[in-house]
């Protein structure tokens, strides 16, 4: 495997956790929420593995980032790509998989989880990776559709290792187009470019600080 694609290979061995925990069935519907690289490469797992309609829920459109994220959820396996910005963003999903969720994956912030809640079909799991380090780490719940719709809510967190097999051999397949994700190489000796990258508007999925002989 190309050093610079195996840059994925931890990435992607926590989607891999992700995708298996929600436990989809073939032809089961797929939101995801979240349209950083973790939702991406949840979507190309969906793909892969025999789903329905997958669905990808960003923020709001109109930056340079999103519109790159956009266009590479839809050639690495998504349907369609919603903002949660748009007030009729739910609908819209309700009508692209007439009405039948059967599992969310949240790879955004804890105050997405609610919404998650919303959008998730009669006993659909939601499967949470996203982290707040500050004060929106918690969030509040309508238990009772929680109880009521039988959904449950599956925390999954890093990555021991064990997926990483199975990682190198979908990078190696091409099953996943590392080309498509990473974006931006930055060289080691520059470490302020990283800082950079993420200031400026720039399209940015997955960067990587690389030795001199990568930096091309």
């Amino acid at each position: 495997v190309d050093p610079i694609a195996a840059t994925l290979t931890e990435p992607l061995g926590v989607a891999i956790n992700t995708f298996f925990a929600a436990h989809l069935t073939a032809e089961g519907n797929l939101v995801i929420i979240g349209l950083g690289i973790q939702g991406i490469l949840c979507a190309a797992l969906a793909r892969h593995y025999g789903a329905g309609t997958v669905i990808c829920i960003g923020s709001k459109p109109g930056t340079a980032r999103n519109a790159r994220r956009e266009a590479a959820a839809h050639e690495m396996g998504a349907d369609a790509v919603l903002y949660s910005a748009d007030p009729e963003y739910k609908r819209s999903i309700a009508d692209l998989t007439a009405g039948r969720v059967d599992a969310v994956i949240v790879t955004s912030p804890p105050q997405t989880l609610p919404a998650a809640l919303e959008v998730a079909g009669y006993g659909a799991p939601v499967v949470t990776i996203g982290v707040d380090m500050g004060d929106r780490s918690c969030v509040t719940l309508d238990v009772d559709r929680l109880i009521f719709n039988k959904n449950s809510i599956i925390p999954v967190f890093a990555e021991p290792a064990r997926m990483f097999p199975l990682s190198l051999k979908l990078i190696r397949n091409k099953v996943i187009d590392t080309d498509k994700l990473i974006t931006h190489r930055f060289p080691i000796a520059s470490p302020s470019a990283l800082k950079d990258l993420f200031a400026n508007d720039l399209g940015v999925i997955k960067a990587v600080m690389v030795t001199e002989a990568y930096a091309r």
